[in-house]
């Protein structure tokens, strides 16, 4: 499943649990309820032709009771006489006693007589023949012209003393008799059973119009579709086979169980409505369904109290970071450790790296207040350098006009000299000392870039060990996932343990529990490992933002770095132009000196000291450039500490 790349961690921890609850409720309903359907319908597919043989043997005692009044009727001295008045006399007493409908005499030439004085030719009716075989048979139900009902003959030998067949006693029942003995077979409130002949045809139905119209569904399933299943159970059934069978018919399905009835030419089947058999396992799916939904709602409440217990320290490391990144910079807050899991080790983790990080750009800013001092003091010291440069190329310019008089002026240009000897030594000292700030901004700025690759160094491992982090939470979700595997193999193995010990019956009881108890715990297995993944994802996601904003710190550092090596670069220019300026400043003191011992010639000599005095002035000039130089490089020097205290200003440590 694809979730948002916007959706918190929260909510996409809430989806999971409740799509994991939906998943396991519903896969776990329907695999029980397939189970218990499917038990269900092996015990109705066992017990159904199991009724039927009971039904069998039901109305097959039945008739042999029917029999047995018979046959001790045609075993009654009256009978057995021939005497016809005698015989009716007592079969209207039998009538009467026996419940038939009505009985006669039937003798070899196949005339029978009734007591109401009424006879009719039976002797080529088969259960007459049969009779006369020697046995007591029941015929098929009939549908008599004469009361329009359906009946069911019984024919009995009738014997002299010497065992000889010299008659057959008939009996006429209500054909309804066996509808009725039928009907009290049934499976459920609203089963039923009906009896067919071995022509398909209906002797017995709870539906008494089918047997009035000796209804035949196994030859009209052959013509229409709609009694095709009916009549492919009825085909069975009159080739002598016991078993089951299900079918729709009249708009309901339907289950059956058949046997043929054991000395008749007559099978019965007996039947179920599968809405009616299957009615508390439709109950038990609907309770499954509201339970479900209370526990996914139950489980969507926990969801939310976990994932607001998991996400809130992550929240807090996301709120540093983006102070840290980009608002106020604050290196001075903590995270709480509260738990001893990854969630914990992280926030541990995280606030050491913050505190290391604070310590660095604390001691990044002393050292700009440093290199701003020296840049101070360098731009003090370039300034004095160009006044006293100014100075002495105004007093060589004098020199110079005096030059063309200094055989007039001998004593004022000795005086002169001596002024300029003092300022080139107060050039030099101030040079010496600006030499002495420069090498302390030098070795600052030296110190301040060393500390900044060390921030860099510590920034990349701290980055590296987040990566660490992130390939371990991968292990453990790959172990997730065997954990998950197992669990799947063993919730079948439970399910086909279930199915074995439904199959077993009693015998699998102990085995049912067991294969539940072992269900149960694939079921928490699986929901354990799922909530282990689920933490490790929000980890993992944790992992990726902290090495995000880890990677922005360290290029704040390597930009602080750039800053510190170029201000090094510039230092060491300037350094370059005080030893040029220190030079000139030498070579200008010795100029001088010379000039000074020369003065006691200047009468004879002022040609080459005019000379001097140009060089004199030479020098001045370049010795102002480089005090321009100088000042220049103070002020870009400033400028630099400047933008240093504006990015380290960004923190607040």
């Amino acid at each position: 499943m694809i979730l948002p790349d916007r959706m918190s961690i929260g909510a996409k921890l809430m989806t999971g649990v409740v799509v994991l609850l939906i998943l396991t409720c519903s896969g776990m309903g329907f695999f029980s309820y397939r189970a218990a359907y499917q038990t269900l319908h092996n015990t109705i597919e066992e017990s159904l032709p199991v009724i039927a043989e009971e039904g069998a043997k039901y109305i097959r005692g039945q008739l042999d009771n029917y029999i047995l009044g018979i046959e001790s009727v045609a075993q009654r001295q009256v009978i057995r006489s021939m005497n016809w008045q005698e015989q009716r006399l007592a079969m209207e007493s039998e009538v009467r006693r026996l419940g038939y409908m009505d009985m006669g005499i039937v003798t070899p030439d196949g005339l029978a007589r009734y007591p109401d004085g009424t006879t009719a030719e039976l002797g080529d009716r088969g259960y007459v023949k049969d009779a006369f075989g020697g046995k007591t048979v029941i015929s098929d139900v009939i549908i008599s012209r004469i009361i329009d009902a359906p009946v069911m003959m019984m024919a009995s030998p009738v014997r002299d003393e010497n065992r000889r067949i010299v008659a057959v006693l008939i009996a006429r029942l209500d054909g309804n008799v066996l509808s009725r003995i039928s009907g009290d077979i049934k499976y459920g409130e609203n089963g039923y059973s009906y009896v067919i002949n071995e022509k398909g045809a209906l002797v017995a139905h709870n539906n008494r119009d089918y047997v009035m119209e000796s209804r035949n569904f196994l030859e009209e399933g052959k013509n229409n579709p709609q009694y095709r299943r009916v009549s492919e159970m009825m085909q069975r059934m009159v080739r002598g086979e016991r078993g089951f069978d299900e079918y729709h018919f009249m708009g309901e399905d339907r289950l059956f169980g058949f046997v043929p009835i054991e000395g008749t030419n007559w099978f019965i089947t007996v039947g179920a409505l599968k809405n009616e058999v299957f009615a508390d396992i439709h109950a038990m799916r609907l309770r499954f369904l509201l339970f479900s939904a209370g526990f996914i709602a139950l489980g969507c409440i926990a969801a939310f109290f976990f994932s607001r217990a998991l996400v809130s320290p992550i929240r807090d490391v996301v709120s540093m970071l983006k102070d840290i990144a980009g608002g106020e910079g604050d290196l001075t807050r903590r995270l709480s450790v509260s738990t001893k899991d990854e969630i914990g080790d992280l926030a541990a983790y995280f606030n050491a790296f913050v505190e290391k990080i604070q310590s660095l750009v604390t001691m990044i800013g002393d050292n700009v207040q440093t290199l701003a001092s020296s840049a101070s003091g360098l731009s003090a010291v370039s300034t004095q350098t160009t006044q006293g440069v100014q100075s002495m190329s105004a007093k060589t310019s004098t020199a110079a006009r005096a030059a063309e008089e200094s055989r007039l002026n001998t004593t004022a240009v000795a005086a002169s000299m001596e002024e300029t000897s003092t300022n080139l030594t107060s050039v030099a000292s101030a040079t010496e000392e600006m030499s002495a700030t420069i090498g302390e901004i030098a070795s600052g700025s030296e110190k301040a870039r060393a500390i900044s690759h060390q921030a860099g160094v510590q920034a990349a491992s701290v980055s590296a060990l987040m990566h660490e982090f992130g390939q371990a939470a991968r292990e453990i979700d790959q172990v997730s996932e065997t954990i998950t595997n197992i669990s799947s193999q063993t919730n079948l193995l439970a399910l086909n343990a279930t199915i074995e010990a439904a199959r077993a019956g009693d015998a699998g009881k102990g085995f049912a529990v067991v294969a539940g108890e072992i269900k149960e715990l694939a079921r928490q297995t699986a929901a354990a490992t799922e909530d282990i993944k689920s933490r490790i994802s929000g980890v993992q996601e944790s992992s990726a933002t902290a090495i995000a904003d880890i990677e922005k710190i360290t290029g704040v550092i390597a930009e602080v770095c750039e800053l510190v090596a170029g201000m090094a670069a510039a230092i060491e220019q300037q350094t370059a132009v005080t030893r040029e300026v220190a030079a000139n400043i030498a070579q200008a003191s010795t100029g001088v000196q010379d000039a000074n011992e020369r003065v006691s010639h200047i009468a004879s000599s002022s040609e080459t000291m005019e000379a001097d005095i140009r060089d004199v002035d030479q020098t001045a000039a370049e010795l102002k450039a480089g005090g321009q130089k100088v000042e220049e490089s103070a002020v870009e020097l400033s400028r630099l500490a400047g933008h240093l205290r504006e990015l380290v200003s960004q923190f607040r440590v």
